[in-house]
């Protein structure tokens, strides 16, 4: 109402239930209003889907057992960032299945220097290698 309803067009909300109502009262309010749910719900359940497929599932598995291994100790990680250069593997955001194909294209991209690192003289002779 501050900037005034002749001059607003669009609005976009999170689409989680609590908000669809009041979403449809505005557009029954002013006509001239459209109201649009939020895309990265839509993304979310895409990803969700294709994370279904018996192939990609595995992957993320594995990328998950991955990810928690060496995220689960400092010193894990202290050696994968000498090797990748400070990159993290992971990068919390919003939605739950977008971080997964993030994780897994930053683990995809950093792959030669992964491997660097659990092939290299000083993690075959770390304590982590006995893992």
């Amino acid at each position: 109402m501050e900037i005034g309803p002749k001059k607003e067009v669009q609005v976009v909300i999170d689409n989680a239930s609590n908000n669809i109502t009041p979403g449809r009262k505005l557009e029954a309010n002013f006509p001239h209003l459209y109201w649009t749910p939020y895309a990265a719900y839509y993304i979310d359940l895409m990803l969700e889907d294709i994370l279904k497929i018996h192939v990609f599932k595995e992957t993320f598995r594995k990328d998950v057992e991955l990810t928690s291994f060496i995220y689960g100790s400092s010193g894990v990680l202290n050696v994968l960032q000498k090797f990748t250069n400070g990159v993290e593997l992971l990068r919390p955001g919003q939605t739950r299945f977008v971080i997964a194909f993030i994780t897994l294209g930053r683990i995809h991209f950093e792959n030669a220097n992964i491997r660097k690192m659990f092939t290299s003289e000083s993690w075959t002779s770390s304590k982590w290698a006995k893992r």
